[in-house]
């Protein structure tokens, strides 16, 4: 399966694994993301994983739906992306709702965590960054929004 990395470069250290890493930041164009995805897609069948490492919640879920059925699975490398805020049950910060409804509106999997993630940064100069384990609880939602796996 191929990975296509889309990594914020405001998070430090090395550049993660994966065989298309590319860096983005707060003013990469939405449309160029969902274009690059699907022009990988294309080439390489729907055995593509996404893995989208930022800081806090990716935005634009609607919009997602350009990448629905092209995609094997999604995971989220940011921290608390799963985590329903106290007082927020069905609203605003609850990553429930959120990772729900990307699934849905994908039509993949989605896997996050409701816990801060660490990473490996490796102790040379030009090693990877690697994902390695999951932090905390870890929720994977499956096409019809519903929690289908948790790891602890």
């Amino acid at each position: 399966m191929r990975s296509i990395v889309f990594r914020d470069v405001r998070l430090q250290d090395w550049k993660p694994k994966g065989d298309f890493v590319l860096k983005v930041n707060f003013d990469t164009p939405i449309p160029w993301f969902y274009s690059l995805v699907n022009d990988v897609t294309v080439t390489h069948g729907a055995d593509v994983m996404l893995k989208i490492m930022r800081h806090g919640y990716p935005d634009g879920i609607p919009r997602m739906s350009q990448l629905r059925g092209n995609l094997k699975s999604i995971e989220l490398y940011a921290c608390q992306v799963a985590k329903i805020t106290p007082g927020s049950s069905g609203a605003a910060g609850d990553g429930n709702v959120f990772c729900d409804n990307m699934a849905q509106i994908t039509q993949t999997t989605v896997k996050a965590s409701a816990s801060n993630q660490r990473y490996f940064t490796g102790e040379r100069r030009g090693e990877t960054l690697d994902f390695d384990m999951w932090e905390g609880t870890v929720l994977t939602y499956g096409l019809n929004g519903n929690v289908v796996n948790i790891e602890q």
